[in-house]
């Protein structure tokens, strides 16, 4: 949540976007290992939600 919340304050609302964003600040940390599963789940324009499950 804390990469959910900073990237709304520092750039906006960038809608279903914005899971990409946090993805991109976990890998930077190094903190997601190889092999690592991932579900990110964002509102999207109007009542749309979008999912994503992954593996680093």
């Amino acid at each position: 949540m804390r990469h959910t919340k900073n990237i709304l304050q520092n750039c906006g609302n960038l809608s279903s976007a914005s899971f990409l964003f946090s993805h991109e600040r976990l890998l930077e940390e190094g903190i997601a290992q190889c092999g690592d599963s991932i579900v990110m789940m964002t509102m999207g324009p109007g009542s749309t939600i979008e999912c994503c499950l992954g593996e680093f």
